[in-house]
């Protein structure tokens, strides 16, 4: 619980500048995402670890309904404006114990999340809980070998397929794209 507390902190306080520091990058894994994903809607699409909600315009071109999850206030108070522009309802809430019913998320996207995360396995046991059947999960995490292997080892093993992996040398993540 204190690593929760540190972490809803550090991004309390980073905040009103996470934009002007990562906002490019996280663009840019998104955009990647994008070109993985199948040219269709989606009813029901979670923003896991939302953050200022840089993603809910492009998000809200391809889903009916689009949930903003994070862990830090501050986070969700700068995600405010464009949440109400896109029609994003904002949930603060943690990707451990995710505060929704099972199987209501026909896609789930998740960028540079599990990392942070204390425990990933919970983390993707619980994206996995709420991914419907046949849901998508896009997931970028850092291209450290560890990290990449146990998170695709907790996808198979939570019967969840790995439709694509792609590592590319303009972003800092890899891409998983997984399918329940």
């Amino acid at each position: 619980m204190e690593d929760k507390r540190l972490i809803s902190e550090l991004y309390d306080a980073i905040a009103s500048s996470y934009e002007k520091l990562y906002g490019e990058e996280q663009l840019a894994k998104l955009s990647e995402i994008m070109k993985y994903l199948p040219e269709r809607s989606f009813q029901a699409v979670l923003d896991a670890g939302c953050g200022t909600g840089l993603f809910f315009e492009k998000l809200s071109e391809i889903g009916r309904e689009i949930i903003g999850l994070d862990l830090s206030w501050e986070m969700l108070r700068s995600a405010r404006g464009r949440a109400c522009r896109f029609n994003v309802h904002l949930v603060r809430g943690d990707l451990e114990h995710l505060p929704f019913h099972s199987e209501c998320f026909d896609l789930v996207v998740s960028v540079t999340v599990l990392p942070v995360s204390s425990s990933n396995e919970q983390a993707l046991l619980e994206l996995g809980r709420v991914l419907s059947s046949n849901g998508l999960a896009a997931l970028t995490v850092p291209k450290e070998a560890k990290i990449v292997e146990e998170v695709l080892r907790t996808l198979r093993q939570l019967n969840i397929g790995i439709r694509g992996f792609y590592e590319k040398s303009y972003i800092k993540d890899a891409v998983i794209i997984a399918e329940r």
